[in-house]
């Protein structure tokens, strides 16, 4: 007999299988019918520097939202303002995750908590019991807007990768493109920003992205997850850009 032609009634089955998922949630029956060992999700053992950085790194193309929002809620902040916020920043930047779904992703990482207005520890409202004419029923409380508070992981995550460093860490992976990053920077510093037909013309017939081909929208697209530009209708410097230009790329500034 193997696992695909025993016969059982529902009641013969084991506790704990779901006929739903099918027998690798019945004990000790596999797909070849012999015996297996119950599995179990394994345990993540990450810091929360690590899960916190490996959420990052997935939504690489929120991640100036996603410190926007760890910024924002060093006080208790509640959700109706997070919302408000990331609208605007996502303007320019469309993504299938809200407010709400990017709070909920920094809260599965450790990075912020729901609290109360006050600060203190969120409690879900119990339901209550009520009777009308003699029968019971649960009724269930309106809805409580959560207010949102960093926590001191999620803080420690801001201060120890900043912008700064993540623009260093990708300059030292791609020495070779420096020049091109840095004329990148200093186009798009000007007021209004530059298109990407601009950036494209100047960047593009560099002998440098000649061999393997290249072209400005990816170094665009670097510069932008390390936080260092934004896209807003044009392509902008953020602060960080800025701190980039008047330090690392000072010194070539100076001698022009």
């Amino acid at each position: 007999m193997d696992a695909f032609s025993f016969n059982c009634s529902l009641d013969d089955l084991p506790e704990g299988f779901d006929p739903l998922l099918g027998s690798g949630t019945l004990p000790g029956i596999g797909l070849e019918g012999g015996a297996t060992t119950a599995s179990c999700p394994a345990a993540d053992t990450r810091t929360s520097r690590e899960r916190i950085g490996a959420l990052f790194a997935s939504l690489a193309s929120q991640a100036e939202t996603l410190r926007a929002v760890l910024e924002r809620c060093s006080e208790a902040t509640p959700m109706g303002d997070l919302e408000e916020m990331v609208r605007q920043l996502q303007a320019h930047n469309l993504s299938v995750f809200d407010g709400a779904n990017l709070c909920a992703q920094l809260e599965r990482v450790g990075a912020l908590e729901r609290v109360g207005a006050d600060g203190t520890p969120w409690v879900d409202a119990a339901e209550e019991e009520i009777v009308v004419d003699g029968v019971e029923y649960l009724a269930v409380p309106d809805a409580c807007e959560p207010f949102w508070l960093t926590t001191a992981q999620g803080r420690a995550y801001v201060e120890e990768s900043g912008p700064m460093e993540a623009v260093r860490d990708l300059f030292r992976r791609e020495a070779t493109y420096l020049p091109i990053y840095e004329r990148i920077l200093r186009m798009v510093g000007v007021e209004g920003g530059r298109s990407v037909a601009d950036i494209a013309q100047a960047v593009n017939s560099d002998p440098l992205l000649k061999s393997p081909r290249l072209f400005a929208q990816r170094f665009l697209e670097d510069l932008k997850v390390a936080g260092a530009v934004r896209w807003s209708g044009t392509w902008q410097l953020t602060e960080a850009g800025r701190q980039v230009l008047d330090t690392i790329f000072a010194a070539s500034a100076d001698g022009e």
